[in-house]
């Protein structure tokens, strides 16, 4: 019988006739298993290194074989005849199995240039979604879960009435055993029942490690979470459910990608003064209007915005980079609405979308017993409640506000004539106090902040801002990072072409990442950075291996490492090998056409690079024994605190000078540019982070909505006339009339639904408020660790890599910030959430921890936490222009 992990032919690893060991991956010999093997597991590396996916085909093949592989692994925890930490060992082993698979197919449905690897990807991920959720409601692997977990929990009580004094022994009379220490030889146990469960008490047998236990606590969680305890009506009911969120999910993302979901809009080209030529060539002029009904095309009047006859129309795609680009460039602000009206009328299909996935997740919480979505999903993060996350929304919006109407002031002062145009080339300077000149809307935010930084730009004895792009050619960006990264983590990178086999794309690029003083590598990192048609639109992480320990066994049963293995007198073996990590890192710089030795970046473009990098760095540096706690999988209002570490770099000079090279002369960005982007950035902090504390709070507030709730319809369903009136209003409330009151039919952004574009809210789901949480905790990790010209400083990374990237998920995270930080890094919140519905016999488990809750309750006292803010705070009075 042979047992084959990751193309490892581990019967070679050892002689059966030297040393008497046989691996046979982890499972007892003398319990009845059919052969496993790994999905594919002695096939070559293919698309994205999985092994054996060559072709669209082999995905199916792929996820077949996972769900074969998991199921003879499921077959001996339903049959009782796994125990311990084998229990948790093959729970995560299937986990692994499965999303060695699904992440992958994630990453190619997004990614991947051949529509037919789409396809293909997209069936693999939807079947395999399927198992999960299956698995997720299988009762022989909770209650061997639960069976392991309880004698765990027996275990520390144990140790914990022996810490106390209270320890009973666990030998009786009549054994044949002497007295100690003063005994009398009279037995001190109890009898009956209570016997029974002191001396399992008293047993260490079954305590768990702790990262095994903390593996415990999460899937128990998970599965409770996940309706183990439904009737079987109610389990379709919330299967049905689920796979609508999925199904929801990814037509939203779909709709983001397709061009005629997108739209267009006919403008005239005079009307398109100040857009970049670039822009102008890409999209072109066409002669006379198209008044077709293509779906997603918007005309105005007779086919133009101003409804005029001009003969010269240009026909611009509404595709985010368009869309930003006339933003932030026309100068024309009744063209600017148009094209921003137009933008947001889609795609009109997300309108069924959305509201089929907020339903859905509404749908999913009210059959677990919770009000809402939101109530749901913060429940067993840092938050620890949806009230907790308003808190700190609205706390850091009143602290805001005051700084937020200086910066709109300053900005309104940049409308110029009424055409857009500068009055007379002069403009009022800072600090001065009047009035803007008009209302300032969405569609005048980033023209007029462009405006505002140029302006200031001009006004310098230096170099502009609008060179900065010639000093971050994207190869010098990658290769300074990997600089940086060995100076401050000690961790060195190794760039080079992806194999032909592994290719997606063709500027594909792979860093193999590893320790730069021993060579003891750490994982992979292929990105995937240049724009092109169909791609993903945003920038993401996407995990294609986790990394885990993987144990060998003797013949016996013996896990390598236990005290009944390593006493054996025969030759040791190693006890694990490492499975790698491996993740993607997905932008869209550059045109359509770019590639990655000629993109150069723009500053924002090398901060979203950086951010995205610090995610990589969490996986491929997390060292946990397991996977299903590996890297960025904790906590979701955790996992964003490193990526907004590493926006930092983007901002401190020393790391800039690594980070940059001048596209002719190589030689780095000059101090003054460096100082240029710092006062532009500071011009408006404020309503950067405000923009934020609206994307959260709508999506907080959207995922709020209980499908019982009486601003919903009268068939109780979530429409999209409530999701719009709802980021209305919140919008209005960051926006430059906060203080006054909130009417959605004079709201002239009524009808500009930005929520039908944000990507984020298929992926978050109530937790978008993750980059709030992650900006105030960063920023005090900054503070503490980097500050003051520490930044550059050799193995300065060392203590967040130890005391953070290293645990992944494997401790709980108001642990783990408080030992990093200091226990003033976090506040506890009281509030009041009715949770799950009584359940006799099964609900939510209960334990020791301070922010965990008692399951099984119908009310209950919780706190939620808040993170201290006050170093985010410091940071925009340190660096208010407007003092």
């Amino acid at each position: 019988r042979r047992w084959v992990i990751r193309g490892w032919d581990v019967n070679a690893l050892f002689d059966e006739t030297q040393g008497g060991y046989r691996v046979i991956g982890g499972y007892r010999e003398n319990q009845p298993r059919r052969l496993h093997v790994r999905a594919s597991g002695t096939s070559s590396p293919g698309v994205y290194g999985l092994r054996g996916l060559h072709s669209p085909e082999d995905f199916g093949r792929l996820a077949a074989d996972a769900t074969a592989t998991s199921e003879s692994i499921a077959t001996d925890l339903r049959a009782g005849r796994r125990f311990g930490i084998h229990v948790i060992d093959d729970l995560d082993e299937i986990s692994d199995v499965v999303c060695s698979v699904v992440d992958v197919a994630e990453l190619c449905r997004n990614t991947h240039c051949d529509p037919a690897w789409v396809r293909a990807a997209e069936g693999a991920y939807v079947s395999l979604q399927r198992y999960v959720s299956a698995l997720n409601a299988d009762r022989g692997l909770y209650d061997a879960l639960v069976n392991t977990h309880e004698a765990h929990l027996r275990a520390e009580r144990g140790l914990a009435r022996k810490a106390n004094g209270l320890a009973v022994r666990a030998t009786s009379v009549g054994k044949g055993h002497g007295r100690g220490n003063g005994d009398d030889g009279r037995a001190t146990s109890r009898e009956g029942d209570d016997d029974c469960e002191a001396r399992r008490e008293n047993s260490n047998d079954n305590l768990l490690p702790p990262e095994a236990a903390r593996v415990a606590l999460t899937l128990r969680r998970d599965f409770e979470r996940g309706g183990i305890h439904l009737d079987d009506t109610s389990k379709l009911a919330l299967e049905n459910a689920s796979a609508d969120v999925v199904r929801h999910g990814m037509a939203f993302q779909r709709n983001l990608v397709d061009a005629d979901q997108l739209g267009s809009v006919n403008v005239s080209s005079h009307k398109l003064n100040g857009a970049p030529r670039a822009l102008m060539a890409r999209v072109g002029n066409s002669s006379g209007v198209n008044t077709g009904g293509n779906s997603g095309r918007v005309n105005s009047g007779t086919g133009t915005p101003d409804g005029s006859n001009t003969s010269s129309v240009t026909t611009l795609p509404l595709d985010n980079r368009t869309l930003g680009t006339c933003m932030r460039y026309v100068t024309d602000r009744d063209t600017r609405e148009t094209i921003y009206k137009a933008a947001h009328r889609n795609p009109a299909a997300n309108k069924n979308a959305l509201e089929g996935l907020l339903t859905s997740r509404a749908e999913v919480a009210k059959l677990l017993g919770y009000q809402s979505h939101a109530a749901y999903a913060t429940e067993p993060l840092l938050a620890g409640h949806p009230d907790a996350v308003r808190f700190a929304l609205r706390g850091l919006r009143c602290e805001t506000n005051e700084r937020a109407t200086q910066e709109f002031e300053h900005m309104g002062r940049f409308f110029g004539n009424g055409d857009g145009h500068k009055a007379g080339g002069t403009h009022p300077r800072m600090g001065k106090q009047s009035r803007p000149q008009k209302n300032i809307q969405s569609w005048d935010k980033s023209f007029l902040a462009g405006r505002a930084r140029d302006f200031q730009n001009s006004h310098s004895n230096g170099k502009t801002t609008a060179a900065v792009s010639e000093y971050f050619p994207l190869h010098k960006v990658v290769r300074g990072a990997g600089e940086l990264l060995e100076k401050v983590f000690g961790v060195w990178f190794e760039l080079t072409d992806v194999p032909a086999n592994e290719k997606w794309c063709h500027e594909a690029q792979k860093v193999s990442v590893s320790c730069s003083s021993t060579g003891e590598p750490f994982g992979t990192i292929y990105l995937d950075l240049n724009h092109r048609p169909g791609k993903f639109p945003h920038a993401a992480h996407f995990v294609v291996r986790c990394s885990r320990d993987v144990h060998f066994v003797d013949p016996n049963g013996n896990r390598t490492g236990d005290e009944t293995f390593t006493t054996s007198k025969q030759p040791q073996p190693p006890t694990t090998f490492r499975q790698l990590p491996s993740v993607a890192l997905v932008t869209n710089f550059g045109g359509e056409h770019s590639r990655f030795g000629d993109t150069n970046l723009s500053h924002a473009e090398l901060e979203t690079f950086l951010h995205e990098l610090g995610h990589a760095v969490h996986s491929v540096l997390s060292t946990t024994k397991y996977q299903h706690l590996s890297g960025t999988r904790c906590a979701s209002d955790l996992v964003e605190v490193p990526s907004h570490v590493f926006e930092y770099f983007a901002w401190d000079a020393d790391a800039l000078k690594l980070l940059s090279g001048h596209v002719t002369t190589g030689e780095s960005i000059p101090d003054e540019l460096i100082t240029q982007l710092k006062k532009g950035k500071e011009l408006f902090a404020a309503s950067d982070l405000r923009q934020q504390l609206m994307f959260a709070s709508v999506d907080l507030e959207t995922h709020a909505l209980g499908l019982g709730d009486n601003e919903l319809s009268s068939s109780g369903s979530i429409t999209s006339e409530t999701i719009r009136d709802i980021a209305g209003r919140i919008s209005h409330e960051m926006g430059q009339n906060s203080l006054t009151d909130y009417s959605h039919d004079t709201n002239p952004e009524k009808d500009a639904a930005w929520e039908l574009r944000f990507g984020h809210v298929v992926g978050y789901a109530s937790s978008y408020y993750s980059y709030v949480y992650a900006k105030t905790i960063s920023a005090q990790v900054w503070d503490a660790f980097f500050a003051g010209g520490n930044s550059l400083e050799k193995n300065s990374g060392v203590a967040i890599s130890k005391g953070l990237l290293s645990h992944g998920g494997a401790v709980a995270p108001e642990v783990l910030l408080k030992q990093l930080l200091g226990p003033d890094a976090l506040r506890d919140v009281d509030v009041t959430e009715y949770a799950y519905d009584s359940v006799t016999g099964v609900g939510p488990l209960t334990t020791t921890s301070d922010n965990i809750r008692e399951y099984g309750t119908t009310r209950q006292r919780v706190n939620g936490v808040v993170p201290n803010h006050d170093s985010l705070l410091k940071e925009l009075r340190d660096g208010n222009p407007y003092r």
